[in-house]
């Protein structure tokens, strides 16, 4: 296990315990940067039964993925000259992954007055 996933899991198992005794019936829900999205981590919260939000980097296999709706909303944004953003979802295995995620991608074309637009995509793994 990498030395941060070790240290976030213990710092996460110490939180969730605290929470879980002083809210027993709560359904905790955690939001986390990319670099915590590692099998370690995805693992211990699907165990624990915490649902999830990781921030997650670009790379050419969802840039790939995602390109359709990308390209709809370049398309949009030239006719309405507005920012458009649009929301889509796919199953995604990176390579250290035991399982495909749910990846919920951000297509957007931001446009600010001045400047060319600009593509604004992003990505996030959850299971909900």
């Amino acid at each position: 296990m990498p030395i941060a996933s070790g240290g976030a899991i213990g710092i996460l198992s110490r939180i969730i315990s605290r929470v879980r005794a002083a809210f027993p019936k709560t359904r905790i829900r955690v939001r986390l940067d990319g670099g915590f999205g590692t099998p370690d981590i995805l693992d211990y919260l699907d165990e624990e039964g915490v649902e999830y939000i990781v921030g997650y980097a670009s790379n050419s296999v969802l840039v790939s993925r995602a390109r359709k709706v990308m390209d709809m909303m370049r398309a949009l944004s030239v006719i309405s000259n507005k920012t458009e953003t649009i929301f889509s979802e796919f199953q995604y295995k990176a390579k250290p992954w035991p399982k495909p995620s749910r990846v919920v991608a951000k297509a957007e074309v931001v446009r600010f007055p001045g400047c060319d637009p600009r593509d604004n995509a992003r990505y996030v793994v959850t299971q909900l």
